[in-house]
């Protein structure tokens, strides 16, 4: 009986680039998934990837906080620009929480300088909160002082630093 020759694979280059692609695709759409709030794990099983596979693609996104811990995202921090007494600074601001306050108390600043009734009591709220680690300033006094020395130009405030959205 004569053996049949066996026969010959095929070898495709380009089918392990497609699939490294896909792979990184994939892994992308999970770490998306974990900053809007998932688990890595719920994330993976999702996109019908494996938690592993997303870390070893990922490793800059992802940390433990000792063995056997569960893994988290690494929550990046938007540059914003916050109004000190020393001028305006420009600070990472990881949470969105102190963003909105930060937001509400620059629109608060505007209607301050505007004039409009109501403006020094909405002010007077955001008195001891901090934004990035920088104490909010309230003191109408003060404000005037720094804005007549050009130390706080409010209206550049609303333009967004460089890295920030």
């Amino acid at each position: 009986m004569k053996e049949r020759p066996k026969p010959r694979k095929k070898h495709r280059a380009s089918s392990s680039k497609s699939r490294a692609s896909q792979a990184d695709k994939r892994a992308r759409r999970v770490w998306a998934r974990v900053r809007r709030g998932e688990t890595l794990a719920k994330a993976a099983r999702a996109e019908r990837s494996k938690a592993d596979k997303v870390r070893k693609i990922l490793p800059q996104h992802f940390f433990q906080t000792g063995r056997g811990k569960q893994w988290k995202a690494v929550r990046p921090s938007t540059l914003v620009t916050v109004p000190t007494k020393s001028g305006p600074l420009v600070a990472p601001v990881p949470k969105a929480k102190e963003r909105i306050l930060l937001s509400r108390y620059l629109t608060t600043l505007r209607k301050w300088r505007a004039g409009l009734p109501g403006a020094e009591a909405e002010l007077a709220q955001f008195a001891g909160q901090k934004v990035g680690g920088h104490a909010l300033i309230t003191d109408t006094r003060l404000l005037t002082t720094l804005e007549e020395a050009g130390r706080n130009d409010f209206e550049q405030m609303y333009v967004a630093a460089k890295g920030g959205s």
